[in-house]
């Protein structure tokens, strides 16, 4: 009887405690500058820099991993309750922009990504810290075609703000 009393009270104190979630339905633009780190499955690793263009439906990400210039545009629809559809374009060959479909949702605080892409599947967390303007991010690319899987995190602080 001691411990169904104390599982009880323990499960209403964790509801009291609890709140709703607010979805993210926009962002705040502005201009971040960050860095990572990623791991191949294959041992392979490296560091990348960033910036990262916050738009109010999306963000573009210039990213320089191994001497190379990478360029991704991510826009999203983003209904009331968070959820959203994506569209993702690789615009690091700017005579060749390929573009992905994707989808995803935002809590109060982080938005999950899933693309998929010709060959595989990205996946893209961004954790937003309000505190300290920083956007934490973490993913993976996990591939069909015998390419290594990648996984990545790193971080941007806000350098300037668009509003």
């Amino acid at each position: 009887m001691k411990a169904t009393l104390f599982v009880s009270v323990a499960l209403f104190a964790i509801m009291g405690v609890s709140k709703s979630i607010s979805p993210i339905t926009s962002f705040s633009p502005g201009n971040y500058i960050g860095a990572g780190s990623w791991l191949g499955d294959d041992g392979s690793s490296g560091d990348y820099a960033e910036v990262l263009s916050l738009q109010s439906s999306g963000w573009e990400s210039i990213q320089v991993r191994g001497g190379n210039i990478y360029i991704y545009e991510t826009a999203l629809n983003i209904d009331a309750n968070g959820f959203f559809q994506a569209q993702v374009t690789d615009d690091s060959d700017p005579s060749n922009p390929v573009v992905y479909s994707g989808y995803g949702n935002c809590g109060s605080w982080q938005c999950d990504l899933t693309v998929a892409l010709s060959n595989g599947t990205l996946q893209k967390s961004m954790i937003f810290h309000a505190d300290d303007n920083v956007i934490y991010s973490y993913g993976a690319i996990t591939f069909n075609d015998g390419t290594p899987n990648v996984q990545w995190e790193g971080a941007a602080n806000l350098v300037s703000s668009k509003n």
